[in-house]
């Protein structure tokens, strides 16, 4: 895409499927990983005990990650090395992202496909209807399960 290559770090809610922060960089550094967890945290601001479930990329393991885990509390939870099915939400996240998103669109520029990014997620969360979710978008699978 315009010659550039854009990492996507989503932190995605195991209960809904909700996209709750994401960042996007340049280059594959801890900072923007680290940077994705901040925001989650910062929006959620989850009790002790929250269990986080990564794959084993260097950015999961590194300090920077491990140490916002400590500070909440949080326990965090690996893939399997080379088992996708651990961690199969985000396998199937991206999945959609590259079938409903990516492929379909053309983009003028980076900061293009960066809007229109940010604008799938939007979709996602509030427009998407899930099977698994009982024919609901995440927000409303989620606003079903906070009146209950």
């Amino acid at each position: 895409m315009c010659g550039k290559k854009v990492y996507f770090s989503p932190i995605i809610d195991l209960f809904d499927g909700t996209i709750i922060a994401a960042t996007h960089a340049f280059h594959p550094t801890t900072t923007f990983t680290a940077a994705s967890l901040a925001q989650a945290i910062a929006k959620e601001n989850p009790q002790p005990g929250l269990i986080v479930h990564t794959d084993q990329g260097f950015h999961y393991q590194h300090v920077s990650w491990r140490n916002q885990l400590d500070h909440i509390g949080a326990v965090q939870s690996m893939s399997r090395k080379g088992n996708c099915y651990a961690n199969s939400l985000a396998e199937n996240f991206f999945s959609h992202l590259k079938a409903e998103f990516y492929h379909p669109s053309s983009f003028t520029s980076v900061q293009d496909f960066l809007d229109q990014l940010d604008q799938y997620i939007t979709w996602y969360n509030n427009n998407r209807i899930q099977e698994r979710l009982k024919g609901l978008t995440p927000i409303e699978y989620r606003n079903q399960a906070l009146a209950a």
